[in-house]
């Protein structure tokens, strides 16, 4: 049975999430350095409240010690109230936004991925239809060319967010995602083996690159690849049309030409060896 301090502990979470000053379990777990396993238990009247947890919520986001441990007055300070008012307001102008992840941020990406603060400095943007009104969006900017043909660089990635805690069934085998590592984050294929194994191949569509195995626990975050924003160019694009069949037409002719090669050397080491026998 939950304890009279943890119950009044998760009105005040319960009070953050109606305010949109949190966005759920996850980000306060995180936010208090807690893990999100343990305060689903805590939710569940698993697990009373640490003295710990309790004082860095307090400080976090000022909830009120008086309400927590002897009941009296609002879960809340009034200027955290004044707060949580505002931060709601901001998460109805944002509700659409989809927020960009540029080359220069990668970085400080990788650290502050969980930071709101960090999240707030990006830029943000908004795309026309319902598929992004929902979940949690981020855009990447793309670097190298592994993933050349069908991604280059230059272009951006617009994804959808995997949850963390369900990547063994939600990461589907040959789709393309974004996956972020404790040192980089690389855009490619997936082949999910964590149930056999624990691990995901990461492939590259460009052939020159090898494929790479990493353990899942290697995984912070990974963001299923949406769509794509690409430059245009005006060039016109006839000309390199006939050049690329211009190019398949010598590669049949080289083809045929080796063949009728194998074939000659095929009948003179026929003949030397006839010529053998007959000596």
């Amino acid at each position: 049975m939950v304890n009279i301090v943890t119950k009044r502990f998760i009105e005040c979470y319960k009070f953050l999430l109606d305010e949109g000053v949190i966005r759920s379990g996850r980000q306060f777990a995180f936010e208090l350095d807690y893990s999100p396993q343990s305060w689903n238990k805590v939710l569940k009247s698993e697990r009373y409240v640490t003295i710990e947890l309790v004082r860095s919520a307090i400080d976090r986001f000022d909830l009120s010690a008086d309400f927590i441990f002897c009941g009296r007055g609002e879960p809340v300070c009034r200027m955290a109230e004044e707060n949580a008012v505002e931060h709601s307001e901001n998460r109805k102008k944002e509700k659409d936004s989809i927020t960009h992840v540029p080359v220069a941020a990668s970085a400080g990406y990788l650290t502050q991925f969980h930071d709101p603060v960090f999240l707030k400095d990006l830029n943000s943007f908004s795309l026309p239809g319902i598929d992004f009104r929902h979940g949690t969006y981020r855009a990447f900017d793309v670097v190298g060319d592994s993933m050349e043909p069908g991604i280059t660089q230059g272009e951006i990635l617009v994804c959808s967010m995997v949850d963390p805690d369900l990547l063994k069934y939600n990461v589907r085998s040959d789709f393309v995602y974004v996956v972020v590592m404790k040192s980089e984050i690389v855009v490619k294929r997936i082949q999910n083996h964590i149930k056999e194994k624990g691990t995901i191949t990461l492939i590259s569509d460009n052939p020159f690159y090898k494929p790479v195995e990493i353990r899942a626990e290697e995984i912070k975050e990974m963001w299923m690849v949406k769509l794509k924003i690409s430059p245009f160019s005006h060039a016109d694009h006839s000309n390199q049309l006939k050049y690329e069949t211009s190019l398949d037409d010598l590669r049949a002719v080289i083809s045929s030409q080796s063949a009728t090669i194998v074939k000659l050397q095929q009948s003179i080491e026929r003949s030397l060896k006839n010529e053998r026998l007959k000596i």
